[in-house]
């Protein structure tokens, strides 16, 4: 019987591309629901006086936003994406919640990987633990938690 051979070095960052399918598998069951009738995801998706002005409020949201508009200008530029090209299906607005967690896994694996000196099992590990932990689920399944979203790929990609 011939001996196992080692998994080489680079063929860890292949996989963590896993990572991405995964956190859409994961979240397949919010892909089919609506907007919840709560006030936000359907007044954020719908009724939010950015999507009412429009693509011509854009140069606004990053030089003289209302206070109102909080200081999320990604989130709603691509909340604005989202319904110029979806529309109102709520599944697609969660599907690229989900898409983005998925980056945010593999942002994680490649910052883990840089902080363990390339321990790349580890640092999956580490990935896969943060891709399927149950303290993500809000940001994918609800419209609204968008920054959430891209907040947590922004920490890992800070620190590539």
């Amino acid at each position: 019987m011939a001996p196992i051979s080692p998994t080489p070095a680079n063929s860890w960052p292949r996989r963590a591309w896993l990572l991405v399918p995964l956190g859409l598998l994961l979240t397949l069951g919010a892909l089919g629901a609506p907007f919840l009738m709560s006030y936000d995801d359907v007044f954020i998706t719908t009724n939010h006086p950015i999507l009412k002005h429009g693509w011509r409020i854009v140069p606004h949201l990053f030089y003289d936003a209302p206070y109102e508009y909080g200081h999320m200008q990604l989130a709603y530029l691509s909340l604005m994406f989202d319904h110029t090209f979806f529309g109102g299906q709520a599944g697609l607005f969660r599907a690229v919640n989900a898409l983005i967690h998925g980056g945010s896994a593999l942002l994680v694996f490649h910052a883990a990987r840089r902080f363990l000196r390339g321990h790349e099992p580890i640092a999956f590990c580490a990935a896969l633990l943060f891709a399927v932990h149950p303290t993500c689920v809000e940001t994918v399944a609800w419209v609204v938690q968008r920054n959430g979203a891209l907040a947590k790929g922004s920490f890992p990609a800070g620190n590539l």
